[in-house]
């Protein structure tokens, strides 16, 4: 698989910091949309993209890591440019929320 253009949505978790993942993203010239720490709520693979990638691939167990590699690349490109576009919709209004409340706290957005 390779990697081009696309921008990663980045926060200061673990995973995102590891300096393989920094070096692999910089190799590859990655794009990274850097996020405030601490604001998963307003990150779209955590209310969108990891729910539709877990509700499909749940109770499968996978033997090789390309095989899990490959599913997981057929959930992501059978999921409806619609669903992505109401997905970032979703998400630019969370954000302008965010803004609107100065980063407090809000609820009832869906």
């Amino acid at each position: 698989m390779t990697v081009c253009n696309v921008m990663l949505h980045h926060n200061n978790a673990t995973a995102h910091k590891a300096r393989i993942v920094t070096e692999y993203l910089h190799n590859e010239q990655v794009e990274l949309l850097l996020h405030s720490p601490y604001s998963s709520d307003l990150a779209p693979c955590n209310f969108f993209l990891f729910s539709q990638i877990k509700k499909e691939l749940k109770g499968k167990r996978f033997d090789k890591i390309k095989n899990l590699a490959r599913a997981v690349q057929a959930v992501v490109e059978g999921i409806s440019k619609e669903n992505y576009e109401n997905s970032f919709q979703s998400w630019q209004n969370r954000l302008e929320c965010c803004i609107k409340f100065n980063g407090e706290y809000f609820e009832g957005m869906k």
